[in-house]
């Protein structure tokens, strides 16, 4: 099926080309298809943001955590953009991460998100 491939380590090509297409990739994550997925999570970054989606990511390891967060396209809503602010400013490493803040920082969709992320920065860094 689509979605074994799409988590398959072969077919590299359709991959690619799968994860290229962003009403693909929505459609995985509405179905909810990255449950479980771990480091293959990562082929979820080019997904419109849902507040589950982020919620697998913060359960992975610090590393595939700023690696999500460093790659991701935008959020579905204003309820995942505030989720995944709240994620970075509970986590000290995604805070701090350069990666993390020059990626989302524009993706957020409300200049409220915006202030409260740059400020506890700011604070971090002092």
């Amino acid at each position: 099926s689509y979605v074994e491939i799409f988590f398959s380590d072969a077919y590299e090509n359709t991959r690619r080309y799968m994860a290229g297409n962003r009403a693909f990739i929505n459609e995985m994550a509405r179905r909810k298809e990255f449950s479980g997925a771990g480091e293959k999570l990562l082929r979820f970054m080019p997904a419109d943001q849902t507040k589950e989606l982020l919620e697998e990511a913060a359960g992975g390891t610090p590393e595939i955590r700023i690696k999500y967060l460093s790659g991701l396209h935008g959020f579905a809503s204003y309820e995942a953009a505030e989720y995944c602010t709240n994620l970075i400013l509970s986590d000290p490493k995604l805070l701090a991460s350069d990666d993390v803040y020059h990626n989302v920082y524009d993706k957020l969709i409300n200049g409220g998100l915006k202030g409260k992320y740059t400020k506890a920065r700011n604070r971090a860094q002092t």
